[in-house]
């Protein structure tokens, strides 16, 4: 695990509310940064990030992972709080935090809130565990890991180019039948967009600024940030959705460097806030307006970043940790979410990367995400893709993406399952462009993506998924299930 600047280890607290917390708060004080309620939080050690807007959500289901979802904590604090739902409210009305509103998570009363802390490193940590984890409030201590963008140095040719993928995803077919994005937000969640090269490169996409999130710490504003892994992921989305507008989550911000390749990291509570964001978007929206598709580059890449897996804080095989939730819960909504495979496949691992075995984890292994590895152009799988089986869901990759080619020029070539992502990305947001979540719920659009893919024999392997994406067959089969194309 990694320590956070302040020396402790970086968690996620997730409490319910109750009178005697937020008898502590100001009307008009942000509950993390209180010195009254964070003294309330802060047990054996474990602090409060004061700078980090607690988020609004709702806890694990009962027969979650966590074993302290067994505990009836819930029925210890509903003598005092009898409209914990009411409790709730008033502390979104007075606070500066993020509401979600979750149809599916009830009753209210089961609301809970979000902090980022930290504990004391050594022998202290487990001690700070303990009883933050005994108190009637607490639902639960979640790791909250860093992820990365990874890249290479050396410079291997490319083969192909982004005119021939084109070709391959049948994007001339896709905009005969008006299929190009027209209507659909495409977030791209990495490092930051950059408008102006694109448009230098003939991309058309456009800014959607109200849709966009920038971490905090950046002094950028989205759509301007520096060329770099950010602007190479927008730049496969407009292959084949050269209409969809584009919502910069520029989140993955810290330069590092491991085994002499360089990574961009962020702790995975940099991430949170912009899905939070988009959750309220759709929320707001009637189901058939609902066309967003979110695409990750990125990645937990080392086990060493995490909790054990037997552990209730760990995220990279828990699929009920808070963010894992996050994502679930936005495709509950009607979006489609992708995330690549990851570049720590066999027999050429990047830089930096620590799993011997099973390295898609976390979201990326989540079954109702679309998890993408990387072929070449000629349906070759690229050495280091990751390979199942995932974590969470065996059958992981779901399929392929082309990768490795030349195209957006700000590498020596467009690489990595990050390249391979948004370009599935981009086939996806052409196809909402026709069809909403309405009539083609995530699910059915992602059963008919891998059941297309090529060879679309049925089987999946560990190595490529269902196959190589095929958007020509896919269109026949929606065609055969919902008419219209």
């Amino acid at each position: 695990m990694f320590d956070d600047q302040q020396g402790g280890l970086r968690v996620l607290l997730e409490v319910v509310p109750r009178p005697s917390l937020l008898a502590a708060i100001d009307e008009d004080a942000n509950l993390a940064g209180n010195p009254n309620a964070a003294e309330q939080l802060s047990r054996a050690g474990m602090v409060v990030d004061a700078d980090w807007t607690a988020l609004r959500l709702g806890p694990p289901p009962n027969g979650g992972k966590s074993t302290l979802t067994r505990r009836p904590r819930f029925d210890m604090v509903r003598e005092t709080v009898n409209k914990v739902g009411d409790v709730v409210n008033k502390v979104g009305g007075a606070l500066p935090m993020v509401d979600m509103q979750i149809p599916t998570w009830s009753p209210p009363e089961r609301r809970t809130v979000l902090f980022r802390a930290s504990l004391p490193l050594g022998d202290a940590a487990e001690q700070a565990l303990a009883v933050a984890t005994e108190r009637a409030e607490v639902v639960g201590v979640y790791n909250d890991p860093p992820v990365a963008l990874a890249h290479r140095r050396h410079t291997d040719s490319s083969h192909g180019n982004a005119e021939r993928v084109g070709e391959l995803m049948s994007c001339d077919r896709l905009r005969d039948q008006g299929l190009t994005g027209n209507g659909v937000v495409v977030a791209v969640v990495d490092a930051g967009i950059n408008m102006e090269y694109l448009h230098g490169r003939g991309r058309r996409n456009e800014l959607d600024g109200s849709l966009s999130y920038v971490a905090p710490m950046s002094d950028h504003s989205a759509g301007d940030f520096p060329v770099g892994h950010g602007t190479l992921c927008a730049f496969q989305v407009g292959i084949a959705a050269p209409d969809a507008r584009l919502a910069d989550h520029a989140v993955i911000l810290d330069p590092a460097e491991t085994d002499g390749e360089p990574l961009m990291q962020a702790w995975l509570s940099d991430i949170e806030p912009g899905y939070v964001k988009l959750h309220r978007h759709l929320s707001e929206l009637d189901l058939p307006d609902r066309r967003l598709v979110v695409s990750n580059s990125w990645a937990m890449i080392h086990p060493d970043w995490d909790y054990p897996s037997e552990h209730v804080q760990n995220f990279s095989d828990n699929p009920e940790h808070p963010f894992n939730r996050m994502v679930r819960a936005l495709i509950d909504l009607g979006a489609d979410v992708l995330f690549a495979a990851g570049n720590c496949g066999q027999p050429y691992p990047v830089g930096g990367c620590g799993f011997r075995s099973q390295p898609i984890c976390g979201a990326n292994a989540l079954e109702e995400v679309i998890t993408v590895g990387a072929v070449d152009i000629d349906g070759e799988r690229l050495g280091y893709s990751s390979q199942g089986p995932g974590r969470i869901v065996a059958e992981k990759p779901d399929l392929c993406g082309y990768s490795h080619y030349a195209g957006s020029g700000i590498y020596y070539a467009d690489w990595g399952t990050s390249t391979a992502c948004p370009g599935v990305a981009g086939v996806v947001a052409a196809v909402r462009s026709r069809y909403s979540p309405a009539e083609l719920p995530p699910y059915a659009l992602k059963d008919a993506l891998l059941r297309s893919a090529h060879p679309a024999d049925g089987h999946h392997s560990p190595d490529m998924g269902y196959g190589v994406i095929d958007p020509a067959r896919m269109l026949e089969r929606l065609r055969s299930l919902v008419g219209g194309v």
